[in-house]
């Protein structure tokens, strides 16, 4: 898949199969400055060892990364609450990628997945689903959730996971009293990545997935889409909805006919590109 710098939205729905590449994010080249030719008096100073500064993309929304260190960090993804009537979601704009899956009941949850972004509020957050850890595992991503379900739980284990779990972990997430259970409990990702780093689990080898990203979005070509409707179940739909007057563009986001917005800054959520897949399932 290659799409233009920014939030990925990742909506899978259950109908048929799908396919999704992925790319290698081009990384900046440096340059070369000429070299000016000594005079024959003049002493030739010996190369410098020093490399040339190169910018940094993560690899996961493409944006520039005002820490280099930052590329192998690992990122963390958070299971959150979707359920109709419970408000709007904290911390969805700070993500690099977002997934929507159709969860039982004929709800979907959603999944950011955090990297380089603060995010100081990221909630509701929700118990583990089992089809959620296969997209975490393709970023090598911690996993934060409260509490299970028994399919959850076993592949947790059998998968190796690494599971950051309010049920063990208080100190990490914290509860709204003005919400009803169990639709209050949050996080922020500085508490999740202190979190890695006390296990020393925080730093990965070396970037588990990539997208590429094109330099110039305006050599794109193809049928335009200005509007994208999806409909997960018969009582719930989400649109898409293209704004060229944000900068480089985006598509706004609706969710049962309303912005969806982000509890803490009341602005709407935005992606940059999206990616609709299609899999086969059961309901």
């Amino acid at each position: 898949m290659t799409g233009e710098r920014g939030l990925i939205w990742v909506l899978v729905m259950l109908l048929a199969i799908g396919l999704v590449g992925c790319g290698k994010a081009p990384a900046g080249e440096p340059t070369a400055n000429p070299a000016e030719e000594p005079s024959p008096a003049e002493e030739i100073e010996a190369p410098s060892n020093e490399e040339e500064e190169t910018t940094a993309f993560c690899p996961l929304d493409g944006m520039p990364l005002e820490d280099p260190e930052l590329l192998n960090r690992r990122p963390v993804a958070v299971m959150i609450d979707n359920l109709p009537g419970i408000g709007d979601q904290s911390g969805l704009d700070k993500a690099c990628v977002v997934f929507e899956i159709l969860t039982e009941g004929g709800i979907t949850r959603l999944m950011p997945v955090f990297l380089h972004q603060e995010a100081e509020v990221v909630g509701p957050v929700r118990s583990a689903r089992h089809y959620f850890l296969d997209k975490a595992l393709e970023f090598d991503a911690a996993y934060s959730h409260c509490g299970w379900s028994p399919q959850a739980q076993r592949d947790i284990k059998n998968l190796k996971v690494i599971s950051l779990n309010e049920f063990y972990l208080p100190k990490v997430y914290w509860r709204v009293r003005s919400k009803k259970e169990p639709h209050n409990v949050y996080t922020s990702t500085d508490r999740l990545f202190q979190e890695l780093e006390r296990r020393g689990l925080e730093t990965l080898k070396e970037p588990k997935a990539e997208f590429a990203f094109w330099e110039d979005p305006s050599a794109l070509s193809g049928t335009a889409a200005k509007k994208i409707t999806l409909r997960f179940t018969g009582g719930y739909k989400v649109e898409y909805q293209w704004d060229a007057t944000i900068p480089g563009g985006g598509y706004r986001r609706y969710a049962g006919g309303k912005p969806h917005r982000d509890a803490e800054t009341g602005q709407q959520l935005v992606a940059k590109n999206l990616i609709v897949q299609f899999v086969d399932g059961t309901r």
